[in-house]
C-alpha cells in the first residue's frame, strides 16, 4: 500500500515551484515605487510559503493519521482501565463499609442523657448506645454554665470516632441541683 508521504517528499517541492525572476529595477523591493503595488516576487514568495506548508502537511498525513489512531486507541484503553479501577474501588469501598458496619460503630454526638439511652427522635442520626452495642459509663459534673440538666458535656472517645462494637464510652453529663 502506497503511503501519502511517498507522494510528497520535501526535495520534490522546490522542483515543482519555480522561482520567478524580479526585474532588475525592482530587485530587493517589496513595493513598486511607481505604482505602490506589492511586487510579484513578494506575492509569489508568500504563495510558495503556503504551498510548502500544505506540501509538508500532505507529506506527513499518513504519519499523523497513524499517530491519531494510535492515540485514540490508547485513550480508549485508558478510559476502559480507569472505568475498571473505579468499579473495583466502588466494590472495595462497599465491602469495607459492610465490614466496618459489622465490626465497628461510630460514636454519635449525643446531646443529652435521653439520646444516649434512647437515641434521637427517630434513632437515625444519633442512635442509642445500646443499639450500637456500646457500654456507657456516666460521669457527672454539677451546674456547668450554659448546659441544662443531663446535657452531655463530653464524650470519650469523642463523637465521630470509629470503635469496635462492645467498646466502653464515657459520657460526662451536667447535673442541676
Amino acid at each position: 500500500m502506497r503511503r501519502e508521504s511517498e507522494d510528497f517528499p520535501p526535495d520534490k517541492l522546490f522542483a515543482l515551484l519555480k522561482d520567478i525572476r524580479v526585474g532588475d529595477n525592482l530587485q530587493g523591493l517589496d513595493i513598486n515605487p511607481r505604482t505602490g503595488d506589492v511586487v510579484n516576487g513578494v506575492v509569489y514568495g508568500a504563495i510558495q510559503l503556503v504551498d510548502a506548508f500544505v506540501w509538508d502537511a500532505l507529506g506527513y498525513l499518513d504519519i499523523i493519521e497513524q499517530d491519531t489512531l494510535s492515540t485514540r486507541r490508547r485513550l480508549a484503553e485508558t478510559k476502559a482501565a480507569v472505568a475498571t479501577v473505579q468499579a473495583q474501588i466502588a466494590d472495595l469501598r462497599a465491602s469495607l463499609d459492610r465490614l466496618v458496619d459489622f465490626l465497628g460503630v461510630t460514636i454519635p454526638a449525643w446531646i443529652n442523657k435521653t439520646e444516649v439511652e434512647n437515641g434521637d427522635d427517630m434513632g437515625i442520626s444519633r442512635p442509642s448506645a445500646a443499639s450500637l452495642d456500646l457500654t456507657v459509663n456516666f460521669q457527672f459534673e454539677r451546674q456547668v454554665a450554659g448546659f441544662a440538666h443531663e446535657d452531655v458535656l463530653s464524650i470519650d472517645p469523642t463523637a465521630g470516632t470509629l470503635v469496635k462494637r462492645g467498646s466502653s464510652v464515657t459520657v460526662t453529663l451536667n447535673l442541676e441541683g
